[in-house]
């Protein structure tokens, strides 16, 4: 009995470390899957107008997450007029961002939205509001 109650632990051990691994395994390969997509491209955007206190950060993370980007925005911490973000994703994938960027939450209001773009690398995990 002590030995089966040993050998069924050990079994269930095994099973819950294989689990974990494939979900690992999975996620690398979900963003290596990602990232391999043609042209990945990283985009910096700096958004100005009504943008701050109206949630567009929240407004621009959820466009990303919805695109699959991946990057990070963030509020101007020297200019209350404007917001900052970096992304990365596929050229289509970041237009429609950019289209995005453009109308914003119901409460904004985009003057202008400055752009800079370049080849990229694999540097960012999700995307974020920092």
């Amino acid at each position: 009995m002590q030995q089966e109650l040993k050998t069924f632990y050990s079994h269930q051990t095994l099973f819950l470390w294989l689990e974990v691994q494939l979900a690992t395994d999975r996620k690398r390969m979900d963003k290596e899957t990602e990232l391999a997509k043609p042209n990945p491209l990283w985009l910096r955007a700096v958004v100005k107008g009504r943008v701050q206190g109206v949630g567009y950060r929240q407004f621009v993370m959820g466009a990303a997450q919805q695109l699959g980007l991946y990057g990070w925005v963030r509020n101007d911490p020297n200019d209350h007029r404007r917001v900052e973000l970096e992304a990365e994703g596929t050229q289509s994938q970041l237009e429609k961002l950019l289209e995005k960027l453009w109308v914003g939450p119901f409460a904004a209001s985009v003057s202008e939205v400055a752009t800079q773009w370049s080849a990229t690398a694999a540097v960012f995990d999700g995307f974020e509001i920092r």
